[in-house]
């Protein structure tokens, strides 16, 4: 990708809003890292990733490391978990230090076992984007949004994973429409 090694800013918004049912909606996990690797000098990276269920098979044999991204703005909106996971398993973050997290859902049917399928997905998504304390090692500022709009009855909260952020100094949480469970033991906040 000629002239991307200078890149120090970087905006991506991958969408497959106007895909019908029978279009697949996948990720090409491989191309978007093939990118990645050529933009050395990227500091601020900000990827939204809009109604993509699932991705292409790729494993590489190390994850891709972008050693200079400071700043991460993730959008994730109506994205299956397995996509993301698929994604930030092939690509490391060792340096974030600010990172901006949307997740967003919706509820389409107003009955009970929908609210838990969708806040479940919503769960796998944190946990993909967070499965461990490496995920974000620097982390230290964390602005995180949920959201999961039409949702008319109580769900059962989502549970944060805040033992998986140890270097985080500064939290902004906003819910809307979806209680997010903190734990009771203030100790295990960073």
């Amino acid at each position: 990708f000629s002239g991307s090694g200078s890149l120090q800013s970087l905006s991506i918004d991958l969408s497959w809003e106007f895909c019908g049912p029978l279009n697949p909606t996948v990720l090409d996990v491989r191309a978007l890292i093939t990118f990645f690797v050529s933009c050395h000098a990227l500091e601020k990276l900000t990827l939204r990733i809009s109604k993509c269920s699932a991705s292409f098979a790729f494993a590489p044999n190390s994850p891709v490391e972008m050693a200079n991204v400071a700043s991460f703005n993730l959008q994730l909106d109506e994205c299956g978990s397995k996509a993301v996971g698929a994604l930030l398993t092939s690509v490391t973050f060792p340096n974030v230090s600010s990172l901006k997290l949307l997740i967003s859902a919706t509820t389409d049917l107003y009955i009970e076992t929908e609210f838990e399928k969708t806040r479940r997905k919503c769960q796998r998504i944190i946990d993909a984007v967070f499965p461990d304390s490496q995920s974000f090692p620097k982390l230290e500022d964390l602005q995180f949004t949920l959201r999961i709009d039409d949702v008319l009855s109580p769900c059962r909260g989502i549970s944060f994973p805040f033992s998986r952020i140890p270097t985080l100094r500064h939290l902004t949480l906003t819910t809307l429409s979806t209680p997010l469970v903190l734990p009771r033991d203030v100790s295990l906040l960073p």
